[in-house]
Parts: structure tokens; C-alpha cells; sequence
């Protein structure tokens, strides 16, 4: 199953820390608002993908990144969309991360649950200015579950056991 909302920035407005000139606050702070409107709108299956054109992914980068000039040109915020298929971009990134001297940066923390990746994804064919929010099931078999029967039997609780 997948859940798709699109949603819109100003690029121009976020300055080279990541932080806008209009409110002061920090991109990542707007994307967790758009994650949180996403939740109220799919309450049950909250964001877990986050699809931006390389050159908007930048300035999410430059949240994380410190002032030290050296980090910026370690890190690389987001995998390469190369594959319709989620497993194949995931091996894909993971052998180019294996040879490339920079770092990849493959998720960061989800507004609704702090345990719970954002995946980030660099996709060439997202619209500048604009980030899709995904719910991607990693169910495999058709929206159907994989459910574990348990039987279920009377159980029969005695006076003296309460």
C-alpha cells in the first residue's frame, strides 16, 4: 500500500543555514509540520518516505550540518531514486555508499515517533520547491497481512482463581 501527498515550499525563502527569512524557523521545523498534517490526514500510517529534488535536499541538509565548512562536503542527505522497487534503491545506494568518500545520510528521525526512520529520498523528477510525503508499506503481499492464527478456546475461570 502507498499514501502520497505533495506538498509546497519557497526554496528562496531558507537561507544557507536552512533557517526561513520570513519566521526564523528551520526547514526540517516545516517538514515536520507537513509530516504532521500528512498524520492527521492518514492517522494510521504516518510518513515514512520523503521524496525532494537533490538541489531542495540541500537545504534540509544544511539543518544538520555544522558551521565547519569540512562537514558540508562529507555528508550527502538523501539516496538516488533509481528504482521502483524500495529493497533495489536501498542495495543500489548502499554499494555506491560503499566506495564514495562521503557519507550518506539515508533517514533522520520522524516528527511523530523519534524511533522511527524518515527515509530520505533524492528524486530528479520531483518538481523543485515541492517534497512528497509517502506511507509505503513494506508488506509485500498485496495490503494482506501476514497473520498468525491463534486458536481460540473457552477458558473456564474458577471463583478461587480471581
Amino acid at each position: 500500500m502507498k499514501i502520497e501527498k505533495t506538498y509546497s515550499f519557497n526554496e528562496r525563502e531558507y537561507e544557507k543555514d536552512g533557517r526561513s527569512i520570513i519566521d526564523g524557523c528551520l526547514f526540517i521545523e516545516k517538514i515536520q509540520e507537513f509530516e504532521r498534517d500528512f498524520y492527521c490526514d492518514y492517522p494510521f500510517t504516518p510518513a515514512n518516505y520523503l521524496y525532494m529534488h537533490p538541489l531542495s535536499m540541500n537545504i534540509l541538509a544544511e539543518c544538520y550540518i555544522a558551521d565547519e565548512e569540512g562537514d558540508k562536503a562529507d555528508e550527502i542527505y538523501g539516496m538516488d531514486s533509481i528504482y521502483d522497487d524500495m529493497e533495489a534503491n536501498f542495495n543500489a545506494n548502499h554499494k555506491m555508499d560503499l566506495v564514495s568518500s562521503k557519507v550518506l545520510v539515508y533517514a533522520i528521525s520522524t516528527a511523530i515517533d523519534d524511533d522511527e526512520p524518515l527515509f530520505l529520498i533524492r528524486d530528479a523528477s520531483q518538481r523543485r520547491g515541492s517534497l512528497s510525503l509517502k506511507y509505503i508499506s513494506d508488506n509485500k503481499n498485496g495490503g494482506e497481512g501476514d497473520f498468525v492464527e491463534v486458536p481460540i478456546g473457552l477458558v473456564s475461570v474458577g471463583v478461587d482463581s480471581l
